[in-house]
């Protein structure tokens, strides 16, 4: 999981975060986990990644993925201090909706 510095660095890329889409679709419960954490430990990225299409739809997975004080932190770094969607990841909540 020492690449995830990577994707750091590149999260503008579309492509990145329909990888991870699909990584946190496919994978096993623990490599879901340790991949969870990896993003949680780069500062600023699951944020970052909740404002892009397919990059939302990973934070997601993330937040499903993790429990306990992990969920909470995680929570906490894509929705800020008081839990809830800002605008924009309410606008996107609402299109993607079925």
């Amino acid at each position: 999981m020492d690449n995830v510095t990577l994707v750091g660095n590149e999260s503008d890329n579309v492509y990145v975060s329909a990888v991870m889409v699909k990584i946190m679709s496919v994978a096993q419960r623990e490599e879901k986990v340790q991949l969870a954490r990896s993003l949680l430990r780069v500062p600023g990225l699951l944020r970052k990644m909740g404002t892009t299409r397919h990059g939302h739809q990973a934070a997601k997975k993330v937040l499903k993925t993790l429990t306990g004080s992990e969920h909470e932190d995680a929570r906490f770094q894509l929705y800020g201090h008081g839990g809830e969607a800002t605008t924009e990841s309410r606008r996107r909540a609402a299109t993607l909706r079925p």
